[in-house]
């Protein structure tokens, strides 16, 4: 579960449809391996359905249709736990 000033890291940054391209949110947009800070956490219904969205810290910006840009939670996973992912991956002994 995320939490406001967590370090969160993109791990999907594709555009899914029309709401998703980066001119309707002025350009601002993730980029997968990128970390950011969780600035607030909301419950989005647009589209729907409703879904945990996360605002994150340096990406601002307001869509008519949209309001404030928010991102999906789904997008992102906690720093420290792709951290420790990549250690295991790291230790794992390489098979021939």
């Amino acid at each position: 579960m995320f939490k406001t000033s967590d370090k969160v890291v993109c791990v999907d940054d594709r555009f899914l449809n029309e709401l998703d391209h980066p001119e309707i949110f002025h350009g601002k947009w993730i980029t997968k391996g990128q970390v950011y800070v969780v600035e607030d956490i909301q419950i989005c219904c647009e589209p729907p359905p409703e879904e945990l969205c996360l605002r994150l810290v340096g990406i601002y910006g307001q869509d008519e249709r949209l309001g404030e840009v928010m991102f999906e939670a789904w997008r992102f996973r906690q720093l420290e736990e792709v951290r420790e992912e990549n250690r295991k991956a790291q230790q794992e002994p390489v098979q021939t």
